[in-house]
């Protein structure tokens, strides 16, 4: 299983690479109210392209659907589940044989114990409360539920999370990822998202 942790270089000219989106993704691109929003698609979209490519599934959908489980995907070395996930300046794609589910979100102060109840049970306000960093704890409780909704409603009896506190230039980020405890999911660091190798070692 891996995941590779990418990094947006926000200074890029965004119009010098539009291009190299599909049609169908170009519909989509040009929707974004937001230019962050605009930003992390394009750059999660060029990212899983080169991914298709050398996984040799060009023949597969080049978007996710929106709202729903991304669709396996068949290539010559099996077939694969995905994930996506987009924080700020970072995105996180997840590749397994298995369904699993990342999430990743930038550790910015926050009121934790309002946003916690909207969310987590009595034990997990507790121990939010309790804890000598709420940001921590938090945004590993907030990453588990946002798993979970993607993952669905799945069997998760073998099941497990694997988690990294990703020290940035700037705040840390919190990856987490559920998967079965049986896969031993390897984090990729991309900083260059066009140029860095992809490492595949499937």
């Amino acid at each position: 299983m891996l995941i590779w942790f990418c990094e947006i270089d926000l200074e890029n000219n965004n119009e010098g690479l539009i291009h190299q989106l599909s049609t169908r993704q170009l519909t989509r691109y040009q929707r974004f109210c937001r230019p962050i929003r605009a930003t992390q698609y394009l750059y999660s979209r060029l990212f899983y392209k080169r991914v298709l490519a050398a996984l040799k599934a060009d023949g597969h959908l080049d978007d996710f659907p929106i709202g729903q489980p991304h669709p396996p995907i068949d290539t010559e070395y099996g077939r694969f589940y995905t994930s996506l996930t987009h924080s700020g300046r970072y995105f996180a794609l997840s590749f397994s044989h298995f369904p699993h589910a990342v999430d990743a979100e930038v550790m910015v102060q926050r009121d934790f114990l309002q946003l916690a109840d909207w969310f987590a049970n009595e034990q997990t306000i507790t121990t939010i409360k309790e804890s000598s960093d709420r940001a921590l704890e938090f945004y590993r409780f907030w990453c588990r539920h946002e798993c979970q909704i993607k993952v669905g409603n799945s069997n998760l009896n073998d099941y497990g999370f694997t988690e990294e506190v990703i020290n940035s230039d700037c705040l840390p980020v919190m990856l987490s990822c559920l998967h079965r405890k049986a896969d031993n999911p390897t984090i990729r660091h991309i900083r260059d998202v066009l140029r860095d190798p992809l490492e595949l070692r499937l």
